[in-house]
């Protein structure tokens, strides 16, 4: 497992937007080397497959600085918000402002949304509106909703917005998860109000408030910075989202629970999600990669999830996977055949685990 100041690698790397708006030009591609330049560094740290004991878990999850870590993030967000839509004012240059914010969306909002991810499945209500506060942030509020309620019931079943089907290319997933999580958002909220005899006009619907807060924001960005501020607002968040949906295309693709004789389908468990355990990534992304536990026990916290050797494993890490993702033909040449192959062996194992026995591996 990581220590709690490997969790501050995305701290390290918030600088990496500003830099590159310093810089210009070349610093405009800076994010590449994020992205490239994680999976190459992890191919000589490794990988890590330690996983807690039972009394590690319990000390680690009273550990305090752990969630501090995430709720710290928070003011990274909104210092690049405000800063971002104030620099771009200043510069006045579309090309500047343009670049700027697709390498700020692609950093820190995605950075955001992994802790907002980690936060909205948290039993306390403070992490819980936390997190739905970056997400508001990122104009992606809808995503607390569907998530938690939608996507975790549903993965890896035709019903699901974020599970691409096998063969299924980036480019034809990512606009349809995008709307279909922002229409699911508002139903499955609608549905939530009518089970308490509520309007769907009401100040209860949790949907309408995060969006709400997502256009004071634009409203606040263009009064106080102009047109620039809020087309950085804008611009960073869609990046953002982006980056969200293309991790989900690459963390269930190709995988499905079976749908037992009472057409209802088979328990979630580590099985259905694909995981990585290179120890850099993770520790840049708060064990995101560990994504099998995460789906079998979503509030466990990020510090200890666990490694599961029969989980389906990518052939790299996420920054890796994003790359070869956006080449549909080299990706399906490569995660094809490792999809079919696990799914063939899910076909001859029981279906509806209800015990799943994990190593604790030192």
């Amino acid at each position: 497992m990581q220590k709690s100041v490997n969790y501050c690698l995305p701290y390290a790397v918030a600088i990496v937007p500003g830099l590159s708006f310093v810089v210009g030009g070349w610093g405009y591609s800076i994010f590449l080397a994020v992205y490239l330049g994680f999976p190459l560094l992890d191919f000589f740290i490794g990988k890590t497959f330690h996983n807690p004991t039972t009394n590690e878990e319990a000390a680690l999850s009273r550990q305090w600085r752990y969630a501090a870590i995430l709720w710290g993030y928070s003011v990274v967000q909104l210092s690049y918000l405000a800063a971002g839509s104030y620099l771009v004012c200043l510069r006045q240059n579309w090309f500047d402002t343009w670049f700027f914010a697709m390498n700020t969306g692609l950093l820190i909002g995605a950075a955001s949304i992994t802790v907002a991810h980690e936060l909205i499945h948290k039993t306390n209500r403070f992490e819980r509106g936390l997190g739905g506060f970056m997400l508001a942030l990122v104009c992606y509020g809808t995503f607390k909703i569907e998530h938690v309620r939608g996507h975790h019931v549903n993965v890896a079943t035709p019903k699901d917005a974020s599970s691409a089907r096998l063969g299924q290319s980036i480019y034809h997933f990512v606009p349809k998860a995008i709307v279909r999580n922002v229409l699911n958002g508002f139903r499955l909220e609608a549905k939530r109000l009518k089970r308490k005899e509520l309007p769907i006009l009401h100040w209860h619907n949790e949907v309408l408030a995060w969006t709400s807060l997502s256009i004071l924001v634009a409203i606040a960005c263009y009064i106080l910075t102009g047109i620039h501020g809020l087309a950085f607002f804008l611009v960073s968040s869609f990046f953002a989202v982006l980056a969200l949906e293309i991790v989900n295309y690459v963390e269930h693709y190709g995988l499905e629970r079976r749908q037992l004789n009472s057409g209802r389908y088979e328990r979630v468990s580590p099985l259905h999600s694909w995981n990585a355990s290179e120890k850099l990534a993770n520790a840049g992304i708060y064990n995101l990669q560990r994504h099998s536990d995460h789906h079998a026990f979503p509030t466990r916290r990020y510090q200890i999830l666990r490694h599961y050797d029969q989980s389906p494993q990518l052939p790299t890490s996420y920054g890796g996977m994003i790359i070869l993702a956006l080449l549909p033909p080299l990706w399906r040449k490569i995660m094809d055949p490792l999809a079919k192959e696990h799914m063939e062996k899910l076909r001859q194992s029981e279906p509806d685990p209800v015990d799943f026995e994990y190593k604790s591996l030192s």
